[in-house]
């Protein structure tokens, strides 16, 4: 079995792009697998009423939340993304969250709270976590 590269990153411009001089671009990383389970873990959840097995159990899915942890932590970097107040590129610095032990680099909430783009770029995200055709055949 061949694995996903963990370490990769690839430039991404997003579709709604305007400006084809200086555009936004994204770079994309790929989620290890306990990102992925710690993504998995905080927006979704199961509950079965105690005493009542026979009833449905309840099922949470947060999906927009999903979204925006897969951009946190998928998107490695972004140049030229214009901040509203000062018409320049916002100035940020990656944090560091501790997952299962380890500290993982992600991109701040005031930066994701800028974003228009959250659910097209999660899905570049999941969509380049995965193996391409060339990587499945072997």
């Amino acid at each position: 079995m061949k694995c996903i590269n963990i370490n990769e990153i690839k430039p991404y411009i997003s579709k709604g792009e305007t400006d084809k001089d200086n555009p936004t671009v994204y770079h994309i990383g790929v989620l290890d697998s306990i990102v992925k389970a710690y993504i998995e873990d905080k927006t979704s959840g199961f509950e079965v009423v105690p005493g009542k097995a026979d009833e449905e159990a309840q099922v949470r899915l947060d999906l927009a939340m999903r979204g925006i942890l897969t951009v946190k932590f998928g998107v490695k970097k972004v140049d030229n993304l214009i901040d509203p107040e000062t018409d320049k590129p916002v100035q940020y610095e990656l944090e560091s969250i501790m997952i299962a032990g380890k500290p993982y680099q992600a991109l701040p909430d005031r930066v994701l709270a800028m974003m228009s783009n959250i659910q097209e770029l999660a899905n570049v995200v999941l969509t380049r976590n995965g193996l391409n055709e060339e990587e499945r055949k072997n």
